[in-house]
């Protein structure tokens, strides 16, 4: 559906959360390209709409045709994006963006174009530039909820809180949709209020299933779900929503993914691996192959897990080629909590950091300083990130251990008790470490 984002829940759900309201404007793409395009009734399917490649090939050749033909141009920019949702198709974001740009050459003040560029620039991860396309697009007209849903995101990615939820306010009294609610959750996630976060999720779900959402449209709902209820700790209830998503989208990976961890995470490892196995062959993507790394080296099948960590890295490299912005901090997060290659996991985290200064890109840089070493800039790092005090265990065990090696026992307690009321058993391997950590600061 967007550029596939790695290990990181909250990168995901950023990405994902203009899911919704994405599908919808697709569709409407194929109805415009029909109209534009004068397709035949023979050229539809059996739903009357032209399929993606149909219409791609249909609109390539009308903009060939046409060399100043700015409208047709942002229909295939569209299309473009549709592939890339529907295919994983990462090449087609660059051609979307690339169609974009050439139908502002011909007219610079084409606002469809202007919202539809920012979308693919967040997609790629140019916060900066797709906020100010954006921000322009919402003063000139502010009846396009699309440019301030982007808007909001890209705010929320820059770390501009504040903004974000004025941002999203005001798209909320414009547009009440269960995709709006979404991003409201994640906000009041980020704030720390996990509880209220499940609520608007809730919400959302039951709205999407009162205006007919099915499929992997609704199972995002569920999946949403699933991990706020994983990182509170409720892991039964989070397993249900997994398995719900999975029963409206068999095959989602997002779901199937979340599974595999929860089931790992209650210590049922057998389940875990043959998840994520069946999540590898089907869908062949490095977060299933670094899970079942971590379930194997749980159970003590250290080359085992070391085969898998080496493809997921493989993998990860290979797709850097066309999508490296995409993936710098997930992939910094992979180095660094398995400590490989620190050098490159601080690279990438700093690069990351360029594009985005949210909470989670301040937590990834201090777990790369702290992995070489550098206590007092990931102190400093650290700091940045539980400025909100965000209800993840995760950033309080990196904290913990960051003070440990700082010598603050006192900080590093109270970070690790932090932990145990978040979430005890909030990672696979990492877990163990900060109970018996905690143990001993308390002798």
């Amino acid at each position: 559906m967007t550029i596939r984002t790695y290990f990181n829940l909250s990168a995901v759900v950023v990405l994902q959360l203009l899911a919704p309201s994405f599908v919808m404007a697709d569709e409407q793409v194929v109805t415009v390209a029909a109209s534009e395009a004068d397709i035949v009734q023979a050229d539809l399917d059996s739903d009357g709409r032209m399929s993606t490649e149909q219409a791609i090939a249909s609109f390539e050749k009308r903009t060939k045709a046409r060399a100043n033909d700015f409208l047709s141009l942002t229909v295939l920019g569209q299309l473009y994006l549709r592939q890339a949702k529907e295919n994983d198709d990462l090449p087609a974001y660059a051609k979307a963006e690339e169609t974009f740009r050439s139908a502002l050459k011909i007219k610079a003040d084409h606002l469809s174009a202007m919202t539809w560029l920012a979308v693919t620039l967040q997609a790629r991860h140019g916060f900066t530039e797709a906020l100010e396309l954006a921000s322009k697009v919402a003063s000139i007209n502010e009846r396009d909820t699309l440019a301030l849903a982007t808007m909001g995101d890209c705010q929320l990615h820059l770390g501009r809180y504040e903004d974000a939820a004025k941002t999203y306010q005001l798209l909320s009294e414009r547009a009440n949709s269960p995709a709006v609610i979404a991003r409201l959750a994640h906000l009041s996630e980020l704030q720390g209020r996990p509880e209220e976060a499940t609520k608007q999720i809730e919400q959302a779900l039951a709205l999407s299933l009162e205006s007919g959402a099915v499929g992997e449209d609704l199972a995002w709902y569920e999946m949403r779900l699933g991990h706020l209820l994983m990182s509170q700790g409720k892991h039964a209830d989070s397993e249900a929503h997994f398995r719900k998503a999975l029963e409206l989208s068999k095959d989602y990976s997002a779901a199937q993914l979340g599974l595999a961890e929860v089931c790992a995470l209650q210590g049922r490892l057998d389940e875990a691996e043959a998840v994520y196995v069946a999540a590898v062959e089907l869908h062949g993507e490095p977060p299933a192959m670094a899970g079942l790394g971590d379930v194997l080296a749980k159970k003590g099948d250290l080359a085992g897990a070391e085969k898998w960590y080496s493809k997921a890295d493989a993998v990860m490299t290979e797709e850097a080629a066309t999508a490296a912005a995409a993936h710098y901090r997930e992939v910094a997060m992979f180095l660094a909590n398995h400590d490989r290659d620190p050098k490159r996991a601080l690279e990438l985290a700093r690069l990351d950091l360029e594009q985005r200064q949210d909470v989670h890109a301040y937590d990834c840089l201090a777990w790369a300083l702290y992995r070489n070493q550098q206590f007092d800039q990931a102190l400093e790092a650290i700091q940045k990130a539980t400025h909100l005090q965000t209800r993840d265990a995760n950033i309080y065990y990196h904290a913990a251990m960051i003070h440990l090696a700082m010598g603050d026992k006192q900080k590093a307690q109270e970070s690790l008790k932090t932990v145990m009321e978040i979430n005890p058993r909030f990672s696979v391997l990492a877990a163990d470490i900060a109970a018996a950590e905690l143990k001993q600061l308390e002798q």
